[in-house]
């Protein structure tokens, strides 16, 4: 009788042993996903041009405020100090147009092509402009782009964007800075570049 027992015990621990090994293991199928998102760019369309601007022992700033309710060529998004008074802004003594190379007044512009529904961060560099005398410097770089309606002022330095469609010109911004003019400036016509990025938020 006690045979026979121990038998049975020795057989219910075989299969306990066995069953044991039967659950350590198991495994199911999970499928995985990547999506590649066509890369962001930033597309050149127009100059800046600040425009022509009367010497002064002084010195000053030229603003250019972009404002997409106006003409590209409005005059009157552009704004100077008094070391740096503008010409054909309003005035007695200013002309009431002065064009040509170097001289009409321009906002810049850019578009920007991603994505659709993907934010974005964009972002303007300043740079120097160079010519016959002291260099002039570009900075403070803003933005205004072409929502329903104008933005109330223009986004300076980062601008939060969201790219609504996937076309070349799905976003489209007139592009500002600030112009710093030193004192007693020669003379002449002056050129430089800024850099503007847009990057992925």
């Amino acid at each position: 009788m006690k045979k026979i027992i121990a038998l049975g015990a020795a057989a219910l621990a075989v299969m306990s042993v066995s069953n044991s090994y039967a659950q350590n293991t198991s495994s199911a199928p999970i499928e995985t996903y990547a999506r590649i998102v066509r890369p962001i760019v930033v597309h050149y369309w127009d100059d800046i041009n600040f425009g022509a601007v009367y010497q002064s022992a002084t010195g000053g700033n030229v603003v250019m405020t972009p404002d997409v309710s106006l003409s590209q060529h409005d005059a009157s998004q552009r704004s100077g100090s008094a070391g740096a008074i503008v010409v054909n802004s309003a005035g007695p003594n200013n002309p009431a147009n002065i064009v040509g190379d170097g001289d009409d007044v321009e906002m810049g512009g850019i578009s920007v092509d991603g994505e659709a529904g993907f934010a974005y961060t964009l972002t303007g560099t300043g740079g120097a402009m160079t010519g016959p005398g002291l260099g002039l410097n570009v900075h403070d770089i803003t933005f205004d782009w072409n929502a329903s309606a104008p933005s109330a002022s223009p986004v300076s330095t980062a601008f939060a964007g969201n790219i609504t469609d996937n076309t070349l010109a799905s976003t489209f911004y007139y592009v500002g800075g600030t112009l710093t003019v030193p004192g007693n400036a020669t003379p002449g016509y002056y050129t430089g570049s800024i850099n503007v990025t847009a990057t992925y938020q």
